[in-house]
């Protein structure tokens, strides 16, 4: 192919690249899993306790109260289907709820995934009026909703603010566009490299293409400005090809170091981030390198900025060598003062615009009915004795009363049961009864709570911080320390802390 057409065949080609990419992987979703943002460690764990006690996803449903209980809560059921059960929350919390009938667990069946319960879930939320809802699974429903909202609305209206500008400053439509385009491509190879290794993005995954986007756009402009200086772009890129060849070397060398991370999320977002600075750059130099024989005269001429700041000069004249060292070290200061002050998030309620005032409903949820299960605490049973349940019991009392949470075990259970027979919250007089009660439990709960070897409890609270979590969990410790029990825990929202916690 004749030269003079091979130029323009690949900028065309180059284009396209960007077009297509943007293209295929308009329907790439965010997911976030739970599962991404545990250890190796915690997931194994997890999952082992997961297979052992046939662990399901559910939330908490409320209506407002006055409702009637009968219409929804065979819509629930109806909506339900065979992915979910729905069951009343009087039956389950008749000390906390303060409406008959106005809240509801709904419980994934066995058979269902979690992909399937979460669009139940979505069908429920928006076929059935007046409902809140708390629950992992609802918080994950959210957080896709609003990672949505961002691609669609936030992401385009950042690269198109950022090509005004760029347009603005450059001085010239042409020289903007070429300058925009690489970190364009940047992105749309991280969007279609992320498609391709992992199908859908997460929380974490999903600032590759920004991140990709800022780093090449700012390789341009520095090249950009260098070759105004020197009159050409190909000598631009001779000058500063050492210093490039280092900066990728660093940058691949600092984000493949995340991906022995043990967290998957971040083990992810370093091999996506160092497969694809590698890759961008190289596109990048590409790009530059036919515009510096396509069109050269574009670095040879000076354009006039539309917009002048002599930034440089004014602030030459006020620094000098003695203030930039004294404000570096005050910068120093002030900062290693400031750092134990800053709070890690972890509660991912409190991840949303505080006007939605969505972690405000689920705490009230929490207080007024069931909160969500953060911790899963195991018990060996030696010979599952009406003594030995009793002693639990008093274990179980004694965590509910010091802390203010929820429990949902065995005991708890078939007190409730008894409850609708003899009219009596407290565990039956005889092992049979017991167990005769506890076979009366709705399967789709009585099957998580098995009284084979081990003895189950889940914890339900509101959600929380790691550092209030593990007051929180001191305080359980030292409860079960005192009843000379020994006991082992688990569960997501346990593991997830710990993940989060690193």
């Amino acid at each position: 192919m004749n030269k003079q057409l091979l130029r323009p065949t690949l900028i065309v080609v180059y284009l396209l690249i960007i077009i297509t990419s943007l293209i295929w992987t308009e329907d790439l979703q965010q997911k976030n899993e739970e599962n991404i943002f545990l250890t190796k460690t915690g997931r194994d764990s997890y999952h082992e306790f997961d297979e052992k006690f046939n662990v399901v996803p559910m939330v908490v449903a409320t209506t407002q109260e006055g409702l009637k209980e009968e219409n929804f809560l065979e819509s629930l059921s109806n909506i339900c289907g065979e992915e979910c059960h729905a069951h009343s929350l009087t039956d389950l919390s008749p000390h906390k709820a303060k409406k008959e009938g106005d809240g509801y667990l709904i419980v994934a069946s066995q058979e269902s995934t979690k992909e399937k319960f979460k669009i139940t879930i979505k069908k429920m939320n928006a076929l059935v009026p007046h409902l809140s809802f708390m629950g992992i699974p609802y918080t994950n429903i959210l957080l896709d909703e609003y990672s949505k909202t961002i691609k669609t609305y936030l992401f385009p209206i950042l690269f198109v603010g950022i090509f005004l500008i760029l347009s603005l400053f450059m001085g010239t439509f042409l020289e903007a566009i070429l300058c925009f385009i690489p970190g364009l491509m940047s992105a749309s190879l991280s969007l279609l490299a992320t498609k391709l290794f992992f199908e859908t993005t997460n929380l974490v995954t999903s600032i590759v293409p920004l991140l990709l986007f800022v780093i090449e756009l700012s390789l341009v402009l520095h090249i950009h400005n260098t070759a105004k200086e020197l009159k050409s772009l190909k000598l631009a890129l001779k000058d500063k090809y050492e210093p490039i060849i280092l900066m990728v070397v660093t940058t691949f060398i600092g984000f493949g170091s995340l991906s022995f991370s043990s967290l998957e999320a971040i083990s992810q977002f370093g091999l996506l981030s160092s497969f694809l600075i590698l890759l961008c750059t190289v596109m990048t130099i590409f790009w530059l390198s036919l515009l510096s024989t396509w069109l050269p005269e574009i670095w040879f001429f000076q354009s006039e900025s539309k917009i002048k700041f002599n930034i440089p000069g004014s602030w030459a004249k006020c620094w000098s060598l003695k203030k930039i060292i004294v404000f570096t070290i005050l910068s120093i200061v002030l900062g290693s003062i400031s750092l134990p002050k800053i709070e890690i998030i972890t509660d991912a309620s409190r991840y949303f615009p505080s006007e939605l005032k969505i972690k405000e409903k689920m705490d009230q949820i929490a207080e007024q009915y069931l909160g969500t299960p953060i911790l899963e605490i195991t018990l060996p049973l030696l010979d599952s004795s009406l003594e030995e349940f009793k002693k639990i019991e008093e274990l179980e009392d004694s965590i509910k009363t010091k802390l203010g949470v929820s429990i949902i075990s065995a005991n708890t259970l078939v007190k409730l049961a008894n409850l609708k027979y003899t009219s009596e919250e407290k565990l039956p007089p005889h092992k049979l009864s017991y167990f005769a009660l506890k076979g009366r439990i709705p399967p789709s709960i009585n099957e998580g709570y098995p009284l084979d070897d081990e003895y189950r409890i889940t914890i339900l609270f509101k959600n929380i911080n790691v550092d209030e979590y593990e007051t929180m969990l001191s305080s359980i410790e030292e409860i079960i320390a005192k009843s000379n029990l020994h006991a082992s825990y688990n569960g997501l929202y346990y593991h997830l802390m710990k993940a989060q916690k690193q």
